[in-house]
């Protein structure tokens, strides 16, 4: 189950989990929406997917918010697996809580 709250750049996001975001064929796990606040991920999936798909709209929130909302879909993907494997396999890069 994801975290409730996100903060992106100032911004808490409510993080919601969502039956039926595909919606058919729209192939989405997760969406951002940014004048709501929140982050919407699919609930049918495996928390490990949750895990990834909600790194990958973080990513998304995190280059809006540095003002550049043109970004290729393909880099965040890249960036939400390999944000999470390294994450995963290197406990040490976490950061303790506080």
């Amino acid at each position: 189950m994801p975290p409730s709250i996100i903060r992106i750049g100032g911004t808490d996001y409510a993080v919601i989990e969502v039956k039926d975001l595909r919606d058919g064929n729209t192939g989405l796990n997760g969406h951002i929406v940014y004048n709501a606040c929140e982050i919407r991920v699919e609930v049918e999936m495996s928390p490990h997917v949750q895990w990834i798909t909600t790194w990958h709209e973080v990513i998304h929130g995190i280059l809006v918010h540095a003002g550049i909302s043109d970004h290729n879909e393909q880099v965040i993907e890249a960036l939400g697996y390999g944000i999470a494997q390294v994450l995963r396999d290197n406990e040490w890069l976490r950061v303790p809580a506080v």
